[in-house]
């Protein structure tokens, strides 16, 4: 099989394309399928390459970009015998204000740069979210890394769950453990409501301020710190700007003691199982809000998931259990230490991508 992948994310913000491309392709590539990778312009400009490429290419991969051009070209390919299909990781008709992607999936406005430096916002003709749906019908079908935004978007076109992974090999960092007990999250500029919604803010408020062998550690987004410095002990909480996705592992492997992973409302519901499965491959114990990101294994690991009365809304705020499941890690810190790198081996088959290069295939050949 011969996939062509052509990919939105610039350089600085390419943690997306990293799970949903260079992962997987590196993988089949090792495995020996064809997979070719290209800037999402040469897709929209049908440069010389771009037609090359699609040209020799079984199935056609587009990240995200669903303007008028995109669909016109995958109405050619389409019926010049290509299989084309979209990819994307967000629930872009969900989107919050505190998502820093809310201008253009929340407002459908864009920036525009004169040339003497002044920028203005214009309004786009045609929503950016309606444009998606409407060129989706088109498609012969997509994937994303959610079986929930999955389902809202089958209306659509075809639509298949296609989870995101991890190369194992990358998290196989050796850890230490001296000093207090770091309570570690990382996270991008769309978390606030995570963190308000579920409760853990409150909970760690009674743990953090109260207890003497613990800390806590924020990694990327400034205002979740702001936001929580009202109510936890700032002296208590250290602040790292965000990492590349290159250097995640080593952070998590060497700053963080205990995971955290809240969740809240439909949004938080749609995203994929990154983060729970980031500390499952390093060996770090974790506790995580009860939602649909982590279907597979809510009903496995014990004593790591705050209950929700609705996997797929996620809206009760619940920070007696959040408090409770995190003092439990805290106190039999050791133990769990030892339970998490013995779950890194028992989950290896669900996390790697090396090991499940024919379910991958599987995927693409739905479609």
């Amino acid at each position: 099989m011969h996939l062509l992948h052509f990919v939105s994310d610039q350089f600085n913000e390419y943690n997306s394309s990293n799970f949903r491309v260079t992962i997987i392709a590196t993988a089949l590539r090792n495995a020996g399928h064809k997979v070719t990778i290209l800037p999402i312009k040469d897709w929209l400009t049908q440069s010389s390459r771009g037609k090359l490429a699609c040209s020799l290419a079984d199935i056609i991969i587009i990240q995200r970009v669903m303007v008028q051009e995109s669909v016109q070209h995958a109405q050619m390919w389409i019926q010049n015998g290509k299989k084309v299909i979209l990819d994307f990781d967000d629930a872009y008709d969900l989107i919050g204000e505190e998502n820093s992607a809310y201008n253009f999936w929340g407002k459908g406005v864009v920036e525009i740069f004169l040339p003497n430096g002044t920028k203005y916002e214009q309004a786009m003709e045609t929503h950016p979210v309606d444009l998606l749906k409407r060129g989706m019908s088109y498609l012969s079908g997509a994937t994303m890394p959610s079986p929930l935004l999955a389902k809202d978007w089958s209306k659509y076109t075809k639509c298949h769950y296609l989870p995101n992974y991890l190369d194992g090999n990358v998290y196989n960092i050796p850890r230490g453990k001296t000093g207090k007990i770091i309570l570690g999250w990382g996270g991008s500029m769309s978390h606030l409501t995570s963190w308000s919604g579920s409760g853990i803010d409150k909970a760690l408020a009674n743990i953090v301020n109260k207890r003497n062998d613990v800390k806590l550690l924020i990694v990327g987004d400034k205002r979740v710190v702001k936001q929580i410095s009202g109510i936890i002990d700032p002296a208590k909480t250290e602040y790292l700007p965000y990492v590349t996705y290159m250097d995640w592992p080593m952070v998590l492997a060497k700053k963080f003691d205990i995971g955290l992973a809240p969740l809240a409302g439909p949004y938080d519901c749609r995203r994929s199982r990154l983060k729970v499965m980031e500390y499952i491959a390093t060996g770090i114990p974790f506790v995580a809000t009860r939602a649909m990101p982590y279907f597979e294994l809510y009903d496995e690991i014990d004593n790591s998931f705050v209950p929700q009365g609705d996997v797929t809304k996620a809206d009760e705020p619940n920070a007696q259990e959040w408090e409770q499941l995190l003092n439990d890690k805290i106190n039999n810190f050791h133990n769990e230490q030892e339970l998490a790198i013995e779950r890194k081996k028992e989950w290896e088959q669900w996390y790697d991508v090396n090991r499940n290069i024919s379910e991958i295939i599987g995927k693409y050949n739905l479609v």
